[in-house]
C-alpha cells in the first residue's frame, strides 16, 4: 500500500509543472530572468549578423567571421572561469551575481544605441553577453533550484526551460519580423534605423522589469538558504 501510495503521489500530470510556474512567485521569477535575457539577446544577434550579412555578403567571408565570432565566446567564457567570474556568487551573493548580466546587457544596450552601426561594436556586445551567460548565469539559475521541492526541480524547471529559453526565442524572433515593415512605414530616426531605436526602448524596458525579477528571486532564495527552508 505504501507503494502504491508513492505511486500516486509522484504522478505529477501533463501541466502540474506549468501550475508550479503560474502560482509560485519564486518560479515565475526564475522564469523571468531566462525569458528577458534571451528576448534581449535574440534581438540582439539579428542585428548583429544583418551587420555581417551587409559587410560580408560572400558566403565564405561571412562563414569566417561567425566563425571567429563562436570561438571568441568560447575564449571569453573560458577566461571568465579561469579568473573566478563563476565564484561572484559565493563571495558577493546571489544578489550580485543576478544582477550582474542584466546590468551588463543594459550597458551593452546604450551602447548599441550609441554605435548602431559599427560591427566590431556589436561583435564584442555579443561575444560577451554570450560568454558571461555560459560562465556566471547559467550555473547561477541552476543554484536557484537548490531550496525548491522535486516537483520544481523536475517539473516545472522543465516548463521554465522550455517557455523561458524557446519561447523567448521565438518571442525575440517576432519582434525582428517587424524591421522591414518598421522601416518601411517610419522611415529613418536621428541616429540609426528606427527598428534599433524601437527596439533599444523596449530593451530598457525588459531590463528594468528583469532587475525587480533579479532582485526578487536572490531575496527569496537568500531568505530560504539561510532558514534552511523550501
Amino acid at each position: 500500500h505504501a507503494a502504491d501510495g508513492e505511486e500516486k503521489h509522484s504522478e505529477p500530470g501533463l501541466f502540474e509543472g506549468l501550475r508550479l510556474l503560474l502560482t509560485q512567485g519564486y518560479l515565475f521569477g526564475i522564469f523571468l530572468v531566462i525569458f528577458f535575457y534571451e528576448v534581449i539577446l535574440t534581438i540582439f544577434d539579428f542585428h548583429f549578423k544583418s551587420a555581417v550579412k551587409a559587410i560580408y555578403p560572400a558566403e565564405a567571408d561571412n562563414a569566417a567571421y561567425l566563425s571567429d565570432y563562436a570561438v571568441w565566446v568560447g575564449i571569453v567564457a573560458t577566461a571568465c572561469v579561469f579568473f573566478g567570474i563563476n565564484n561572484i556568487q559565493r563571495h558577493l551573493g546571489m544578489r550580485a551575481s543576478l544582477i550582474l548580466l542584466p546590468l551588463l546587457i543594459a550597458t551593452a544596450v546604450g551602447t548599441l544605441w550609441l554605435y548602431p552601426t559599427a560591427i566590431n561594436v556589436a561583435f564584442w556586445i555579443m561575444v560577451l553577453s554570450k560568454a558571461i551567460n555560459y560562465a556566471l548565469n547559467q550555473p547561477t539559475l541552476k543554484q536557484l533550484y537548490i531550496p525548491t521541492t522535486k516537483d520544481a526541480k523536475y517539473k516545472a524547471q522543465a516548463w521554465i526551460e522550455m517557455f523561458g529559453s524557446r519561447g523567448s526565442k521565438a518571442a525575440g524572433s517576432t519582434i525582428n519580423s517587424f524591421k522591414k515593415p518598421l522601416e518601411l512605414s517610419m522611415g529613418k530616426v536621428a541616429g540609426g534605423s528606427t527598428f534599433i531605436a524601437v527596439t533599444t526602448l523596449s530593451s530598457g524596458v525588459m531590463i528594468l522589469v528583469w532587475l525587480f525579477a533579479a532582485v526578487y528571486v536572490a531575496k527569496r532564495y537568500t531568505h530560504a538558504v539561510n532558514n534552511k527552508q523550501v
